[in-house]
């Protein structure tokens, strides 16, 4: 009774920040450890990036640079191509460099752009509202996503251009610091819902028109044929595979300049398969004032192309991190807290004190292996229901063993 009541006790404890600290520090620490950079290097997601201090424009490389670049890789026929820039407003190169990136994304076909959340008014072709292709039929549990009021729509005439507008959103989670760790599947916004970056790429590689939000808002269902597991705020837990530069990464640089050899582009493309989904962005190394990074459980300065290479990547092998069920994570310190009392009301105590102080360990070795497979348990809360617990028992019991001995 008092192990069950030790694991109640620690269960309420369980939200305190500095216990989200140690759990958050416990969840960055495994996964570096069970990074797997050969996954990314083996990947069907390759980056493409572009050097931000171009000495040709240091402040942003001409809209119509971006648009020769996928005018050539369109010819290796990937299976996306997703833009990783906001162009929210008209290039400062003036209008022939939109339009000649419109003419090339149009041309190219199956391209993606990123759409910003932010406090901006609702911008689209012909007024407000979300551009057509863009929003996706959501069934299922619709409440768990995410709702925002404005969104910053790409260039009118680049959002009639591409195929596809996708949310990007790459933000911390908060009460776990400054730390990427998921990513939404959509939001809502004013009444339609608009796919995530990443899942706008997957959308349009595997010709998915549709989300299935099921099991209590915790499933992706049979998106491009896979069940994939979600956060109790219907997030993508990601699996990051290793520190930068553990995704294939072609310079756009060198790109560029194998254009003018036939030869030499034909050797920089054999790298791409047709069935490859490209990600172009910014290399943000070397640029002050412009840092495209972000801190992540295996890198603290990871280029935010290469964050949405990695959620691009789950979702293509469907190895996502399983968080528990809430009601699981509820039940485990009272499970854990009442073995310990178990143990404690050995007769032989020093044996049921060595077994009990054995549960620690071996939690924390299952609750690790498990987390290399892909699914989340807590790592202090049952713990410390076992601490409360002994200490409960230690000090009930203090007195009848004084009692004991002085008799004896």
């Amino acid at each position: 009774m008092l192990g069950a009541l030790a694991g109640v006790a620690a269960s309420q404890i369980a939200g305190a920040g500095w216990v989200r600290r140690v759990e958050f520090m416990a969840y960055d620490r495994l996964s570096a450890l069970c990074a797997e950079p050969a996954l990314a290097a083996s990947s069907r997601v390759q980056l493409v990036l572009m050097d931000a201090g171009d000495p040709a424009d240091p402040i942003a490389p001409p809209r119509s640079r971006w648009g020769e670049l996928i005018e050539l890789l369109a010819r290796r026929r990937p299976k996306a191509i997703v833009l990783d820039l906001l162009m929210a407003d008209p290039s400062p190169h003036g209008e022939p460099d939109d339009r000649s990136l419109a003419a090339r994304l149009l041309s190219a076909g199956r391209v993606i752009l990123p759409a910003g959340n932010g406090r901006h008014p609702v911008l689209a072709a012909g007024g407000s509202g979300i551009p057509a292709g863009s929003a996706v039929p959501v069934y299922g549990r619709t409440e768990f996503l995410q709702g925002v009021a404005s969104l910053l729509l790409p260039e009118r005439r680049l959002v009639e251009a591409a195929l596809r507008v996708g949310v990007a959103s790459i933000r911390p989670d908060g009460t776990g610091g400054q730390v990427v760790r998921r990513v939404p599947v959509a939001f809502a916004v004013a009444g339609e819902f608009v796919p995530s970056l990443p899942v706008a790429a997957v959308m349009t590689a595997f010709d998915e028109s549709s989300l299935n939000i099921a099991g209590a808002g915790r499933l992706l269902q049979g998106f491009a044929g896979l069940d994939l597991p979600l956060d109790p705020e219907a997030n993508l837990l990601l699996n990051f595979r290793g520190p930068r530069g553990s995704f294939r990464a072609i310079s756009a640089a060198s790109l560029s300049a194998a254009m003018l050899d036939p030869g030499s582009a034909r050797r920089a493309l054999r790298r791409i398969k047709p069935r490859d989904i490209l990600v172009l962005g910014l290399n943000p190394s070397g640029s002050p004032g412009r840092e495209d990074e972000h801190a992540t459980p295996t890198d603290p300065a990871m280029p935010g192309p290469e964050v949405l290479a990695t959620a691009i990547d789950n979702l293509i092998r469907g190895d996502v991190r399983r968080m528990a069920a809430p009601a699981l994570l509820r039940l485990l310190p009272v499970l854990f807290g009442c073995a310990v009392g178990f143990l404690l009301t050995f007769s032989r105590r020093r044996l049921g004190r060595l077994l009990a102080a054995a549960l620690l360990p071996l939690y924390l070795a299952g609750a690790a292996w498990l987390f290399r497979e892909g699914f989340v348990l807590e790592f202090v809360t049952p713990p410390l229901s076992g601490l409360l617990a002994v200490l409960a028992v230690v000090c009930l019991t203090r007195k009848p063993e004084e009692a004991e001995q002085a008799a004896a």
